[in-house]
């Protein structure tokens, strides 16, 4: 009897200690569900927030005029400023 006593014993010593694992595991495991729903949601946030800077950027792209173009215009001001000038 004695034996069986310290069988059973050790055994609901073990079951405690493999029921607060699980405890802690599960606790754990919801932490990292929380962690990854609000990773997944900062992400989602980055997505929408880079597709607004590439549509920006492409209308700034589209709005840039090349050099052959700015330096026409800076001839055409110049021409205009000395028509100006003289009268």
């Amino acid at each position: 009897m004695k034996n069986k006593m310290k069988v059973t014993s050790k055994r609901d010593q073990y079951t405690v200690v493999l029921e607060n694992i699980y405890s802690q595991n599960k606790v754990f495991g919801e932490g990292m569900s929380a962690l990854r729903e609000h990773v997944d949601r900062r992400f989602d946030k980055l997505d929408s927030e880079l597709e607004i800077m590439k549509t920006e950027l492409a209308l700034i792209r589209h709005s840039l005029i090349t050099r052959e173009e700015f330096k026409f215009l800076e001839t055409r001001v110049h021409r205009l400023e000395k028509v100006i000038s003289r009268r």
